[in-house]
């Protein structure tokens, strides 16, 4: 299910990330998906982007390419402490749900949660169908 999404927007926070990206030429998540860490350590040289930023984005374009993810939902994943496609695969749906719900209550967004058990169990069965690839190694 891979995805071949060009980034056209992305939060306020990784705004210049994405720019630096797109004018280096890695203007689709699977490109993203893809950076090495000695790409990424060329690129913050001499910009003011920062490698914690750019290995977010790599964590969320690979739940975006591998997973076919919306943004939204692959940063859920990523900020609620799920690095990679082989730690979603390892999680129980009740254990994603607890993950995920923990962090939406800790920003106290005061909306109806975004992962449910069916949710939970599809995003978790396309984690177990993928083979461990070059994106889906633990880059945070």
């Amino acid at each position: 299910m891979k995805s071949k999404r060009i980034i056209k927007k992305t939060s306020q926070i990784f705004e210049a990330e994405r720019k630096l990206l797109i004018d280096k030429g890695f203007n689709s998540w699977p490109s993203i998906m893809l950076l090495t860490d000695e790409e990424i350590n060329t690129l913050v040289k001499n910009s003011l982007i920062t490698t914690r930023n750019l290995r977010r984005l790599r964590c969320i374009a690979m739940f975006i390419s591998e997973i076919n993810l919306s943004i939204g939902d692959a940063a859920l994943l990523m900020y609620s402490g799920i690095p990679s496609i082989d730690a979603l695969a390892r999680l129980s749906p009740q254990e994603l749900l607890d993950k995920t719900g923990r962090l939406e209550r800790l920003l106290n967004t005061g909306r109806k949660p975004v992962a449910n058990l069916k949710t939970a169990n599809i995003w978790i069965d396309r984690a177990k169908r993928l083979k461990p690839t070059k994106g889906t190694i633990n880059h945070l």
